[in-house]
């Protein structure tokens, strides 16, 4: 009974407008970045440091038993290095994705303490509940040295009118007596209008914002047929995918369709496939997981198996394999030959998982309660995988480091969404002095790549020359230490 009550809150909360859209104002200090209108006709991509307010607002504890707890005076201890681990949760508008990641936050710790996402009004499940994208972070891990950060992009297929408005804009009626023995939103509408707090909410946050970029690409088209870089949706489906699959260690799509499509796993390469044709240079695959929510179709307690899930759905796509005939030849170009739907999705993911979480009208509240288990489980997994890639090849980033990669990112993709992104050119200007021999090489190296002008598609034949020309070089100050250490022959 206990739980069934417990997810009832998580799942399904009784909220009144009032109440909810004083809550979705609060989340907007959750924005990590979001586009916004800019005076003269272009539209901005405003940045805020949101990550590291999170860090510093949940500090690490010294005891193991601590974690996950809220943080007191007598357990803070001096922050030791940490490296976070980005999962981005995409899906369409009224999926659930905010309650997806909001039932994993308050699963793992119940305490208001720990910032969590606002799910949208059912009324307005076709609008984006609050725009843009938001993080939060992973109270398990919070303390540790990889915390998950959780980020919330706005509904791929959202309207340029976000939820929240609608809500605000409805919710101040002067003459609704909906709730009148409710204290709550009377003390609301006797303060200030919803809408107008909203307003001032935004506007000062806005102001907050430390990265105020112009999208320059972001001109409108005359064409009537063509997508508009100008209006919200363009920008919420190139821009944001394009930065979050760069950055991100796990990619978790949210569909409340039991079937997921082969157009839906189209559209999941194509978002991944711009972040990965341009970006270069230690370059790392998320992990995928797609999470069917809110399933209702019968037999859904088998389907909560998550290895019978992922091979149903593997053997559903094969089927249509031929529908990406055109991806199978490109890649049949580059010289990998692609057999499976599966291999195709390996191709710009490293790892492919489907989990099912059902509705609470179809099993019962502890069967829900275990998937949200397995679904962090295999987040976890996920994560902790890629990571140890990030780490063997030397891309481990902690959290100034990682500030660092994404601006430069948000910098470059304001000017041009189609620039390749290279991890080594950005990682030359972070690098310290060099400390050693080898330090001074690489070094020198990268500056020597800095010089060169080639387009993408040379880039590795050039280095393989510049490497060659530099051979003798190399040899004489290999020489020339060894003298200067050991003495002549």
């Amino acid at each position: 009974m206990e739980t069934h009550i417990w997810m009832q809150w998580l799942l399904e909360p009784v909220i009144l407008p009032e109440e909810q859209v004083e809550l979705q104002t609060v989340d907007i200090y959750s924005k990590w970045f979001g586009t916004v209108g800019h005076r003269v006709g272009v539209p901005s991509l405003l940045v805020w440091p949101r990550l590291s307010q999170l860090v510093n607002k949940y500090p690490p504890t010294t005891t193991p038993q601590a974690i996950g707890r809220c943080p007191s005076p007598t357990t803070l201890e001096v922050r030791g290095r940490q490296y976070p681990s980005l999962v981005s949760f995409f899906g369409d508008t009224g999926g659930g994705k905010s309650t997806l990641i909001k039932t994993l936050i308050r699963n793992r710790n119940f305490s208001k303490y720990w910032d969590a996402p606002v799910p949208g009004d059912r009324a307005d499940s076709h609008y984006s509940t609050s725009g843009d994208v938001h993080s939060y972070i992973d109270p398990s891990s919070a303390s540790g040295e990889a915390p998950m950060f959780y980020a919330d992009c706005e509904g791929l297929r959202g309207s340029s009118i976000t939820a929240l408005k609608k809500l605000a804009a409805r919710s101040y009626e002067p003459n609704d007596s909906r709730h009148p023995s409710r204290s709550f939103g009377q003390s609301l509408r006797t303060r200030e209008p919803p809408e107008e707090r909203l307003k001032r909410t935004l506007r000062e946050h806005q102001e907050k914002a430390t990265h105020d970029l112009r999208l320059i690409w972001a001109v409108k088209h005359a064409g009537p047929l063509q997508e508009d870089p100008s209006s919200r949706q363009y920008i919420v489906k190139h821009l944001f995918p394009r930065f979050l699959y760069t950055f991100s260690d796990v990619v978790c799509y949210v569909t409340e369709n039991a079937r997921t499509t082969e157009q839906e796993i189209e559209d999941l390469i194509g978002w991944a496939s711009m972040g990965h044709r341009m970006t270069v240079n230690q370059r790392i695959k998320p992990s995928l997981i797609i999470v069917t929510n809110k399933d209702t179709r019968p037999g859904a307690t088998e389907w909560c198996d998550v290895d019978y899930a992922t091979g149903k759905q593997i053997d559903k796509l094969n089927i249509a394999f031929d529908r990406f005939s055109r991806l199978r030849d490109k890649w049949m170009e580059r010289g990998k030959e692609l057999k499976s739907t599966k291999d195709l999705i390996l191709c710009y993911y490293d790892s492919f998982r489907v989990i099912c979480i059902p509705s609470l009208v179809a099993v019962p509240s502890g069967i829900i309660a275990r998937q949200y288990e397995k679904l962090y489980a295999e987040i976890q997994l996920a994560s902790q995988t890629i990571r140890t890639k990030r780490q063997d090849r030397g891309m481990k980033l902690d959290i100034e480091s990682f500030s660092f990669y994404t601006q430069h990112a948000f910098e470059l993709f304001s000017k041009n969404l189609g620039h390749t992104f290279d991890f080594r050119n950005v990682g030359g200007r972070l690098a310290s002095i060099p400390e050693d021999f080898s330090d001074h090489l690489v070094n020198l190296l990268v500056r020597l790549k800095d010089r060169q002008e080639s387009p993408a598609e040379t880039t590795v034949g050039q280095e393989v020359a510049t490497l060659k020309k530099f051979i003798p070089f190399l040899a004489s100050c290999l020489a020339l230490e060894y003298v200067e250490k050991h003495g002549g022959p």
